[in-house]
């Protein structure tokens, strides 16, 4: 056998176990394979092109939301703004992807007959196969009650335009500022989330929001923007103020009256022995007035 040949059947070899072990790669490490013979900066490069961009576009907004949190518990706070505006784009982002693709279904001269109609329209998307859609819908169900809409089309159209804002991302960048004592920048994040309390997922930490805005107003020494922020958590304390429940206003005026009665006829001790006052929430705006 000749020098040729014996060559021949190397690379013929070689051929055979790169076949092999093509075969039994993952399809991401291909390229960065038959890459071979590029200079090694540019085979680093499509390795953090397919191995790091994928991951990074395959996490949720709430997933980056926690990277934001991690980063700020370590003290690295531009790291941690920066993953809070992702967190806050990437929910926009996905929230106005499935807004586009209900509204194009809703477009269909078939849909448009069908009226405003929430059940006919999910009907129709689930019969023919609207997949985008239908996950929209899906979506919707989930974040708020189905008695909401009133089998209104475009009032579960107008909710799922909501969730495109994300009260708890604006509310950690607004905690970021505040920390880097950007205060004027904070309580506006804080006054932003508060604006979107709707869509919290805590509940009673929109009481929270008016805490902080009504701290940094004490630090700015603003004490009417303080105050004002105060009696708003008052309000929201039946023994004190009317509040709307159920569509209804109900104010505590039996036992406010009871309480009044007693501290005025039986005296301070009496009134001690008998009442106390359990309402945590409100209770720090109380002393705080």
């Amino acid at each position: 056998m000749n020098g040729y040949e014996v060559m021949r059947e190397e690379v013929v070899r070689e051929e055979v176990v790169r076949k092999e072990v093509v075969r039994d790669m993952p399809n991401s490490y291909l390229l960065l394979f038959f890459s071979f013979s590029l200079p090694r900066s540019i085979i680093c490069y499509l390795l953090f092109v397919i191995l790091a961009l994928p991951a990074q576009a395959s996490q949720p907004w709430w997933y980056t939301l926690e990277q934001g949190k991690k980063h700020y518990r370590d003290g690295s706070y531009g790291s941690a703004l920066l993953s809070f505006e992702d967190a806050r784009r990437q929910r926009r982002e996905m929230y106005e992807r499935m807004e586009k693709d209900l509204i194009e279904l809703m477009s269909i001269a078939e849909v448009r007959r069908l009226g405003d109609s929430l059940v006919r329209v999910d009907d129709f998307a689930r019969q023919r196969r609207y997949d985008s859609a239908v996950a929209a819908l899906e979506e919707i169900y989930y974040r708020f009650p189905g008695e909401n809409f009133s089998n209104s089309a475009n009032a579960a159209l107008a909710a799922l335009g909501s969730l495109k804002n994300y009260p708890e991302a604006e509310y950690w960048i607004g905690e970021t500022y505040r920390v880097e004592g950007e205060l004027v920048l904070a309580v506006n994040q804080f006054q932003k989330a508060f604006d979107m309390r709707s869509l919290l997922e805590s509940p009673g930490f929109d009481i929270n929001l008016l805490y902080k805005i009504a701290d940094i107003r004490k630090i700015r020494q603003e004490y009417t923007e303080m105050e004002r922020t105060l009696l708003s958590i008052i309000a929201g304390d039946s023994l004190w103020s009317a509040v709307e429940e159920d569509g209804k206003v109900t104010e505590n005026t039996f036992a406010r009256n009871a309480m009044i009665r007693t501290l005025n006829n039986e005296g301070i001790g009496r009134f001690l022995s008998l009442y106390r006052y359990d309402n945590k929430q409100v209770e720090q705006a109380h002393r705080q007035l």
